[in-house]
């Protein structure tokens, strides 16, 4: 790892990467960059400068002030209110659950009994 001393450096992508090598790509990657206008913070070193060198027509660097920057939080958004949900109207409890298809069958079984006595 890198030591508390150790410099830091803001790296900022300004340009997009899709048109670029593989290899440019894979090291906006590497440095943590994903998206234009995004900003990482990288130690200082031989190794992070050497990264910042291959892809320096995409990106723009400057030094950190001592204290670590942090991005803002977003603010938090409140939790939709759930709706009220509709009363469902239930079957009286006095009714058997056959009664309903009993009385469909009755009227159907007189009319046939009524056509035979017609005839």
């Amino acid at each position: 790892m890198t030591d508390t001393n150790t410099p830091m450096l803001l790296i900022t992508q300004v340009k997009s990467g899709i048109t670029q090598t593989p290899a440019a790509r894979k090291t906006l990657r590497a440095l943590g960059l994903t998206k234009i206008g995004s900003t990482v913070q990288q130690a200082d070193i031989p190794t992070t400068r050497g990264m910042i060198r291959a892809v320096r027509h995409l990106v723009t660097v400057e030094v950190a002030p001592e204290k670590p920057v942090q991005a803002p939080k977003p603010a938090e958004k409140e939790a939709p209110k759930e709706a009220p949900k509709a009363a469902v109207k239930a079957a009286p409890k006095d009714t058997p659950k056959d009664a309903p298809k009993a009385a469909e069958k009755a009227p159907k079984a007189a009319p046939k009994a009524a056509a035979k006595e017609v005839k």
